[in-house]
């Protein structure tokens, strides 16, 4: 059965959205310092910049509401739980080493 072209385009934008969802997931994924930069090759952080683009991905779950399929809200669901989950993690990551930065440095200070 051949498709019609109103399936036909329905399809391409399909993987057009699933393509843009994915490619903003790895440049949060990378901000997190999570996956190497695939442009330097080297991993890098930079939490405002991941918090960035999870707020892309919330405004483009915003705008697109009640135009995803099943799947494309499901994938874009997800990317954005993991996303927001990783984030939590480093966010905690640098509290911690803020406090221990802290902590010994008024450990310094009372040694003096």
């Amino acid at each position: 059965m051949v498709d019609s072209k109103a399936d036909q385009e329905k399809e391409v934008y399909t993987q057009t959205f699933l393509g843009l969802v994915q490619s903003m997931a790895a440049a949060g994924m990378a901000q997190l310092g999570k996956i190497a930069n695939p442009i330097t090759g080297e991993v890098e952080r930079n939490l405002d910049q991941a918090q960035y683009s999870i707020a892309m991905l919330e405004m483009l779950k915003k705008k697109t509401e009640g135009n995803l399929d099943k799947d494309e809200r499901t994938i874009l669901d997800t990317v954005l739980t993991n996303l927001r989950m990783n984030f939590v993690e480093e966010a905690k990551k640098d509290k911690k080493a803020q406090a221990e930065k802290e902590a010994e440095k008024a450990k310094d200070e009372s040694s003096e």
